[in-house]
């Protein structure tokens, strides 16, 4: 019993900015061909629901359940001194390690990255306050829209894929997310958002 109440004193969070749902929709629209096609080569891979789709500013794992409000204060301390912006996403898949040993496929921020970037050292400062270790890799903006269960050169798969959206976005504000892992796949609630005051 006494391990069981400590896994329910944990929650997996991250942090990221949320990205406009006419644009989520948009790149799931795009993504799906690549996956029905890749799932007819005997490939596992596993498509990012719309509703998933972000951009990453921190994974911060499994948290005591005591420091969230901690959390949460530096989060708002972070949006609080920072200036809404707008960024362009590229018309093109990339993918980590790279297309050619593909495991996760993204689409990059091609404008604007250097106010995420900012935003990003801004919110590892205040965060380092609470004894949150920084990341030791550098900030890359970027929206993850496919996992693969084996690396697998895309290179010729992701080339015919465009993911172009016809207008830049408006990043204003900041969210807290939980991750919740079930068999289907992870389930993400915001927990809180935050307005970029400036």
């Amino acid at each position: 019993m006494a391990k069981e109440n400590k896994i329910f004193n944990f929650k997996r969070l991250f942090i990221a900015l949320p990205v406009p749902c006419k644009c989520r929709e948009h790149l799931y629209e795009s993504i799906m061909p690549l996956g029905i096609k890749m799932q007819a080569e005997d490939s596992i891979i596993k498509i990012v629901p719309a509703e998933n789709l972000h951009i990453t500013l921190k994974f911060l794992g499994s948290i005591n359940i005591e420091k969230i409000e901690k959390i949460k204060k530096a989060v708002s301390l972070t949006a609080g001194n920072s200036k809404k912006f707008y960024y362009t996403i590229g018309d093109y898949l990339e993918a980590f390690p790279s297309l050619k040993a593909a495991k996760v496929v993204f689409v990059p921020v091609v404008k604007g990255n250097a106010c995420m970037e900012k935003l990003f050292s801004l919110l590892e400062d205040n965060l380092g306050k609470i004894k949150i270790r920084k990341e030791k890799r550098k900030f890359l903006g970027h929206i993850t829209v496919a996992r693969l269960k084996n690396m697998r050169d895309i290179t010729e798969r992701a080339a015919a894929v465009s993911t172009k959206y016809p207008e830049p976005l408006l990043c204003s504000h900041i969210a807290l997310y939980e991750s919740i892992l079930k068999p289907s796949g992870a389930e993400y609630n915001i927990i809180e958002d935050f307005k970029l005051e400036k």
